[in-house]
């Protein structure tokens, strides 16, 4: 303890303005750590809000063709002509296909090294359930004209129900709730959403495997 009395008695004044300089260099390196973590973490926050936003136009989109879809479901006893039908029909499973490849941008498939090597990169792996949602519409749209004995009620409560998985599969990646906490860097996803996903849509998947189209593109 005396020796550290006699140390400090013996610092000069530049001593002391060197000692002095050093903690106030050390003190702004943590506020400026601070500062550039927090400015981190809002153009985070702000690369992740444009592509949710993104993601809502998209999503705008697709529940406006499945909103036709189900229109032309509805409208097959006789409101258009043979070639009205087929035109509208054709204009609708059009947009639902270029739809999916567009959500590619947003939900591009899982794990593209375990299969599908040959394809284009887009094309690799496994399909998230957000676009199998959408390719699933395209099927039941695109052969509407070979479903004439298929209960209307049964084709609606597909369209309905493919719809919500891709609207819950759309929320969950764009998560509202983020909002309470604008300065996360990370977002966890818990499993069971996507399981959930996965599960709604295998169980779509045999529904619309039973209906007589000509092939179902899901696999």
């Amino acid at each position: 303890m005396d020796a550290i009395v006699n140390l400090i008695e013996k610092l000069s004044a530049s001593d002391w303005f060197a000692l002095f300089s050093a903690l106030v260099a050390i003190v702004s390196l943590f506020i400026n750590f601070y500062v550039i973590r927090r400015q981190l973490g809002i153009q985070a926050e702000q690369v992740s809000a444009a592509i949710d936003a993104e993601k809502g136009r998209w999503l705008a989109d697709v529940l406006h063709a499945f909103g036709d879809a189900a229109a032309l479901v509805q409208s097959r006893l006789g409101v258009y002509t043979d070639h009205e039908f087929k035109q509208r029909r054709l204009d609708v499973a059009n947009r639902l296909s270029v739809l999916a490849d567009q959500g590619r941008l947003y939900f591009p498939n899982f794990s593209p090294e375990a299969r599908g090597a040959e394809k284009p990169s887009a094309y690799r792996g496994a399909r998230q359930p957000v676009l199998d949602g959408v390719i699933l519409a395209f099927d039941v749209v695109r052969c509407l004209d070979r479903l004439h004995e298929i209960d209307e009620g049964e084709l609606l409560d597909i369209l309905f129900d493919l719809r919500r998985v891709v609207v819950s599969e759309v929320q969950f990646s764009t998560d509202p709730r983020r909002r309470e906490t604008v300065l996360t860097l990370t977002r966890m996803v818990p499993a069971e959403q996507t399981s959930d996903s996965k599960q709604e849509i295998q169980k779509l998947l045999a529904r619309v495997g039973q209906l007589p189209l000509r092939k179902v593109s899901f696999e």
